[in-house]
């Protein structure tokens, strides 16, 4: 019982540790997680401030004795605000990004979020329920190489586990839309040029959508795809904390007044309309959400990214590429 204790404990801190020092950098980003989760603007801009140093408090006293059972007494409590928080954002059919790990992994909340809080929730219930269990150092004293390895690598495991995110979604999960059939572009080919208007109703056209010289990241969307429309909370929070090294452009298949409403509702700078869907035709769009990433040149550097894991691979590849790799990126449909 004292293993299993002090195993819980362990993993409970990792946890919080992980979700509390993903959240410091970006508390925009966590302001933003709340506002989503239908916090007025004061609750969000509290919860950004005193979330993260409130896990990271929890995962200190986790691995100190005295103070254990009310550490896991505090887990316990947030991880009942978060659950409750899923579950009613989950009962008015909305699946805003859980903010759970900041912007080191963003994932629209789902039942399986529920079920890794819920998981969670009854270690933290346990750890305070029956004390904290045997002090780390004298568990390891006590215990020969061998215990100790396998209990580390069992609670890692449960750590992946917990962290990683769902190969593939049930029936009933968005899928990607189909659009086009033209054949897609290359990388080294030149990206096709476009006119077309902003959320403010400006002409935007391909090169002024990266005046710094930047690499430039395409988005095709669609006001009526599911899953394009989960990415797009992940796309602003993307575009804020990589403002510095490249842009990112969001063409919906929508005219300019509903650009207009999916920019100012989810933060995001460069919304295009492309009401006839001439510039997914362009480039050869297949499903959507898809992305290309395009040079200062503007030529293609990789494309396309079929579903929200493959956009965000792109747009971490792109952050690397010095010069346009030699075959398409793979394309996939999965979606987030």
């Amino acid at each position: 019982m004292g293993t299993f204790t002090l195993a819980a404990r362990v993993l409970l801190a990792l946890v919080f540790a992980l979700t509390g020092i993903a959240k410091l950098p970006d508390p925009s980003g966590a302001r933003q997680t709340f506002r989503e989760f239908g916090a007025g603007d004061r609750l969000a801009g509290l919860g950004a401030v005193v979330l993260a140093p409130a896990e990271l408090i929890v995962a200190a006293g986790l691995v100190f004795v005295p103070t254990a059972r009310w550490a896991g007494i505090g887990a316990a409590l947030l991880l009942l605000v978060f659950i409750a928080g899923i579950a009613a954002a989950l009962g008015q059919g909305r699946r805003p990004d859980c903010g759970c790990f900041g912007a080191w992994r963003p994932t629209p909340i789902g039942r399986e979020t529920l079920v890794r809080n819920g998981v969670l929730l009854l270690l933290a219930l346990f750890v305070a329920a029956t004390g904290p269990g045997p002090a780390v150092n004298r568990w390891v004293t006590a215990h020969g190489a061998g215990a100790v390895a396998t209990a580390g690598v069992l609670v890692l495991a449960a750590l992946v586990a917990l962290m990683s995110r769902p190969a593939a979604r049930g029936a009933g999960a968005s899928q990607p839309l189909t659009l086009g059939t033209r054949p897609v572009l290359s990388a080294g080919q030149a990206a096709p040029a476009f006119t077309l208007r902003d959320a403010q109703g400006d002409e935007r056209g391909l090169r002024s959508l990266s005046p710094a010289e930047m690499p430039l990241v395409l988005i095709f969307a669609s006001t009526t795809c599911g899953s394009c429309l989960e990415l797009l909370p992940h796309l602003a929070r993307w575009e804020r904390t990589l403002a510095e090294r490249l842009r990112i452009a969001v063409i919906m298949r929508a005219d300019t007044d509903a650009a207009q409403q999916i920019a100012e509702q989810y933060g995001l700078a460069t919304v295009l309309a492309d009401p006839d869907g001439a510039a997914v035709n362009s480039y050869g769009i297949a499903a959507t959400p898809a992305g290309f990433a395009l040079s200062p040149s503007g030529r293609i550097l990789s494309g396309p990214a079929l579903g929200h894991d493959a956009i965000e691979n792109l747009l971490r590849l792109t952050l690397h590429l010095e010069a346009p790799i030699p075959t398409p990126w793979m394309q996939t449909t999965h979606a987030a």
